[in-house]
């Protein structure tokens, strides 16, 4: 589902853990244990990175392609439902916009979850043992 509203994007910045890979890096927003949310996303191309608007329309359509192949492909669904928001800006600047694949795009997408897979793990779900240990 599509991110919406400065309000939302204002949050997001507030409460957001960056996550960095080669060519691009994201602000994730964990869900808290309890909560079951939806997963929120966007795309994002600063246009200092990507001049042309077409080129920049081009990269955020297949960043988004790429996370939805990397949900619908992911061996662990369940670690999505942990995740509220994630916005993902491209950091590398174009040679030609045609140039530019789905794979490498994917690579950098499937880094970033990975990464953030690793963070939520080492956080929360240390936090949440030591709970019901004191329970």
């Amino acid at each position: 589902m599509p991110i919406k509203g400065n309000n939302t994007f204002a949050e997001i910045f507030r409460r957001s853990k960056k996550i960095t890979a080669k060519n691009c890096y994201c602000y994730v927003v964990f869900a808290p244990v309890a909560e079951d949310t939806t997963f929120k996303y966007a795309a994002v191309v600063r246009k200092k990175v990507v001049h042309k608007a077409t080129c920049r329309n081009r990269v955020k359509r297949l960043l988004r392609v790429s996370i939805r192949q990397n949900i619908a492909y992911s061996a662990d669904k369940d670690f999505f439902r942990h995740i509220k928001h994630f916005v993902v800006y491209w950091n590398a600047p174009l040679v030609h916009p045609k140039l530019l694949r789905l794979a490498e795009v994917s690579a950098g997408i499937t880094e970033l979850f990975a990464k953030a897979d690793e963070f939520y793990r080492m956080r929360y779900e240390k936090r949440d043992k030591t709970k019901s240990a004191g329970e």
